[in-house]
């Protein structure tokens, strides 16, 4: 379906209609997501309002945000999944009639037919400045030989997965550990496919920084990866040789 349907009044042939004959309405999903739900938007041309009924055999699978179709407005529909999580792809079809009335009398009837696809989501994660290995132990993901980091070195972690050309854009939550953890919290840039951890330290010269970074794909998925390193302030003095005292002094 290229365009939003849209039901309308046909003054000619005195009768309401919707621009499609079947709404046909199609989804690519991930598996993690069953929970979560697709948006089926119908568009009201009509001048004056209905009540809206959903005849189908699977009563749990939709949901209407409002049961008036109200004129000049966008209906939306709620589309629930049910869960497996024994399959590793998944095509689900769904029917129901979309009905409606004025004053209990049917005015319209129109099927629609719903299409989601799932399919398990793998997501491969690079750290262009540094190494990622995977802890099996701590089920995370930590950097190889980091040290310590500088004030505000750029941190940069991208995300992509291995179905094809999907557009990732994760949710952050950062956990740091209050023992420990004595530097400021990263500032954070997501960009498609990419997370930049700015790092910050604080007033004193050396830092601690210890936390977690919790990269939620969905609601259920997710990937952590630690930070655990020290962070040293840069001061920078600028230093000028004074050739009547023969050494580097500076503007103070």
């Amino acid at each position: 379906m290229e365009y939003n349907p849209i039901i309308y009044y046909d003054n000619d042939a005195q009768k309401i209609k919707c621009i499609y004959k079947k709404i046909k309405f199609s989804k690519v999903g991930f598996l993690y997501d069953y929970h979560k739900y697709a948006e089926l938007n119908i568009l009201s041309n009509l001048n004056y309002s209905t009540d809206l009924q959903i005849i189908t055999e699977e009563p749990s699978f939709i949901k209407l945000a409002q049961n008036e179709f109200k004129s000049n407005y966008i209906l939306n529909i709620y589309l629930y999944p049910k869960e497996n999580n024994n399959l590793e792809n998944k095509n689900i079809q769904y029917s129901f009639d979309l009905v409606l009335l004025k004053n209990s009398n049917k005015l319209f009837n129109i099927n629609c037919l719903i299409n989601i696809q799932f399919s398990k989501l793998y997501i491969n994660l690079s750290c262009k400045e540094y190494q990622l290995i995977y802890d099996e132990k701590e089920k995370l993901f930590k950097f190889k030989d980091m040290e310590y980091l500088l004030e505000n070195e750029e941190i940069n972690i991208k995300c992509f997965s291995e179905i094809g050309s999907v557009d990732i854009k994760p949710k952050i939550n950062l956990i740091s550990d209050k023992g420990s953890n004595t530097a400021n919290r990263p500032d954070l840039i997501i960009t498609n496919n990419n997370i930049l951890f700015i790092i910050k330290s604080n007033n004193q010269n050396e830092s601690r920084l210890n936390f977690r970074a919790n990269i939620f794909f969905t609601n259920e998925f997710c990937i952590t990866v630690m930070f655990n390193t020290k962070v040293k302030k840069i001061d920078f003095k600028l230093l000028g040789y004074d050739y009547n005292k023969n050494k580097y002094i500076s503007e103070n």
